[in-house]
């Protein structure tokens, strides 16, 4: 295969004519000395790129856009709008240059006021199947790095053999540095998994210069006004995609046009600004992305649908149907039915849906809903029961360690009972608050490990999942991250007060040598709803775990035999109960010793001199959850 010799100016050309399309609708806006300038720069850079691969007559093309430019420089013109549209001219015949570059074609047509074609590449991208051969090598290094572990390893086993010693030293500093040195190498891999998956994406924005050039044209065409806003998150995608939504959006424009704006003395009679709006809004929900695009003109002519159709109402559904127009006549513009054609392929090709929306004398809404394949997600990666999930961050609210007065009212549930996940139970004393579909929800997890930048794919139609996850994310080794969607979190109070119903009451078992303390801990925890054990020593207790499965330990810190703190390790030595949680309840003074009880292994010490059973009631719910 011979070397593509321009595929590099392919591709900085065509991000060149981008910015000169943008800097001219700019400047046609309002004129800047700094907009002029930007424009003059970067068709002298295209200029003489063309010129470096012997594109002579590209060359000549851009100069003469050169010129008209330079009517712009020092101030705006007295009439600068035929001085635009020669501009636009020169851009539309050097895209058309650019395109059949390498092509055996006859020479360029003289140019026209038309944008580029929606089939039309958009220069030379970045090759995506050697992304994905990057992609590979870089997964291949990292499975690598599990090899090199047997390095680390090896300088432990050095250490244990020497026995002490200036070897074991040694041996023990040099595992330590080759481990930083592995993990520091394993998230810089991370880090470069992460950037070449969003350089196979594109972002919906860069369209928005095409669309905004499309209703500019038309307008002119049309004699009318209208301009041209865009809102919602930067969404990426892939470039098949956009490739599919820029042919429905140009569509949609071209309709608002054609369709919808008025003439400016129509809107003044209506009491309308004489500018018409067309106005993009973008909104994510979970895999899925709705486009919305609008205009404020005079909505559809329904009683034009009717015609041909005896007895029938004019309805929106017929312009998805194909061959049908509101148009009086056939011109460039419209007229023959077959916008909403290009339309309704797009959505039926993006696995997607079109609903229209129009109200007489106040506008028409396109909806275009459709699933993402592969879309970049900034995310909030939590864990739960050895899992992990993403939570789009757009719909993180809050994220507090503490039940602050604003939380207190608020539904809330552990995520791993919200999701049905099983696994070793930690404390999940860590709050998210997240804005669902039927308002706020506060999920209690076990970590947070901040934020990530992911690409996120839908799952299988048929992947048995909890409804409120709708995608996946892969690391490195290919492994499925699940990724949450807080527009599917519905009726989420109903759903956690039924779970904190039905669970079975927490079994605590309460270990102290007093008959009293025990007497007075179990009263105070069953006329709270637990079920509650009773144990007078370590010995005891360690029984009692062998045929009974608890969900909390009270234990005291002096007891004949074996000490409260000896019982805590010996219970955290034991699978089931190395992280289930224990408090100690003591008369030793805490400032002395609860930094003992927690080396041990305990989450809280209470001092009895200081008891206080709401507090400590508190606390054990909030270990529970």
């Amino acid at each position: 295969m011979s070397k593509d010799t321009l595929r590099y100016f392919r591709q900085e050309a065509s991000e060149l004519l981008e910015q000169l399309n943008g800097g001219l609708l700019q400047l046609e806006a309002e004129w800047s000395a700094a907009t002029a300038g930007a424009l003059l720069r970067q068709a002298h850079t295209l200029k003489g790129a063309a010129r470096v691969v012997k594109q002579s007559e590209l060359a000549e093309q851009v100069h003469s856009l050169e010129d008209l430019l330079e009517n712009f420089r020092q101030s705006r013109p007295e009439e600068p709008g035929g001085l635009i549209s020669q501009a636009f001219r020169w851009l539309d015949r050097i895209q058309l240059s650019l395109t059949r570059l390498g092509q055996t074609a006859e020479p360029p047509k003289a140019a026209s006021t038309r944008v580029m074609r929606p089939e039309e590449p958009a220069g030379q991208r970045v090759d995506p199947n050697e992304i994905q051969a990057l992609l590979g090598d870089v997964s291949q290094t990292y499975a690598r790095l599990h090899d090199l572990r047997g390095g680390q390893q090896a300088w432990l086993e050095v250490a244990e053999l020497a026995g002490g010693g200036e070897i074991e030293e040694i041996a023990r500093r040099e595992g330590r540095e080759l481990a930083a040195q592995l993990d520091h190498l394993r998230r810089e891999l991370q880090e470069l998994h992460q950037a070449l998956e969003q350089l196979r994406l594109l972002p919906l924005s860069s369209l928005y210069t095409t669309l905004q050039r499309t209703l500019r044209d038309a307008a002119q065409e049309m004699q009318l006004q209208a301009r041209f806003q865009a809102q919602g998150p930067e969404v990426k995608l892939e470039e098949s995609v956009l490739r599919l939504l820029r042919a429905a959006l140009v569509q949609g424009v071209r309709n608002a046009i054609a369709h919808g704006i008025e003439t400016p003395e129509q809107r003044r009679r209506a009491g309308k600004e004489t500018v018409g709006q067309v106005h993009l809004q973008v909104e994510r929900r979970g895999t899925w992305l709705a486009l919305t695009l609008s205009d404020d003109g005079r909505g559809v002519d329904t009683a034009a649908l009717a015609i041909g159709r005896s007895g029938e109402d004019g309805n929106l559904d017929r312009l998805l149907e194909g061959g049908v127009s509101t148009s009086q006549e056939v011109n460039q513009m419209s007229g023959r039915g077959v916008g909403m054609d290009v339309i309704r392929e797009a959505a039926q090709r993006l696995g997607g849906r079109v609903r229209l929306e129009s109200q007489p004398g106040q506008g028409f809404k396109l909806h275009l809903d459709f699933p993402v394949r592969a879309a970049s997600l900034p995310a909030l990666r939590v864990r739960s029961r050895d899992q992990s999930l993403l939570i789009p961050l757009e719909s993180v609210l809050k994220v507090s360690r503490e039940e602050t007065p604003d939380l207190r009212d608020l539904p809330c549930l552990g995520l791993a009972a919200f999701l049905h996940w099983d696994g070793l139970a930690r404390a999940e004393d860590i709050r998210v608050v997240v804005a669902a579909a039927s308002g706020t929800a506060v999920f209690q997890v076990e970590a947070v490990d901040g934020m990530v930048q992911t690409l996120v794919y839908p799952l299988p139609a048929l992947a048995p999942c909890h409804p409120a996850i709708s995608g996946a994310a892969l690391d490195l080794e290919g492994r499925p991250e699940l990724v949450l969607d807080p527009s599917r979190i519905d009726r989420f109070e109903v759903v956690a007060r039924t779970v904190v119903a039905t669970r079975a009451p927490a079994r605590i078992l309460v270990v102290d040598d007093s008959l009293t303390t025990r007497v007075m801990q179990q009263s105070i925890l069953e006329s709270r709803g637990f079920t509650v054990d009773l144990a007078s020593s370590g010995s005891e207790a360690l029984q009692k775990v062998e045929s009974q499965a608890y969900d909390l330990f009270l234990v005291d810190a002096e007891m004949p035999g074996m000490t409260g703190f000896e019982l805590i390790e010996r219970l955290r030595a034991r699978p089931r109960e190395q992280s289930l949680p224990i408090l100690m309840v003591s008369s030793l003074p805490r400032a002395e010793y609860e930094a003992a009880a927690r080396q041990a292994g305990a989450q809280g010490y209470h001092e009895k001199s200081s008891f206080d059973q709401e507090e400590l009631v508190r606390e054990i719910r909030r270990l529970l959850t």
